[in-house]
């Protein structure tokens, strides 16, 4: 990922956070570094997400890269990093 298509599917996923659509699973190892992530803002105005130095984030952009790929089936986001217009799915 880029720092711009990471900043756009993780806004894509709090955003899902936020309207109830995804649901946290009950795994401690993704809500540990769900707690934990936290996001930058660069001189240039774009948003650096990532875990501290020193952990990982493995999980968090696993299940942001999924939601990604479940709102826009294709290998890139749109012009701007933006995920618009995706109709809400209900999560499994």
């Amino acid at each position: 990922t880029t720092t711009q298509s990471k900043a756009a599917i993780i806004q894509a996923l709090a955003l899902a956070f936020e309207r109830d659509v995804v649901k946290i699973p009950p795994d401690p190892a993704l809500i540990g570094e769900l707690q934990a992530f936290e996001g930058k803002k660069l001189p240039s105005g774009l948003m650096r997400y990532s875990a501290p130095e020193g952990e990982h984030d493995d999980c968090v952009m696993s299940l942001a890269i999924g939601w990604a790929g479940l709102l826009l089936p294709t290998s890139h986001a749109p012009a701007g990093g933006q995920f618009q217009g995706a109709p809400p799915i209900s999560p499994v």
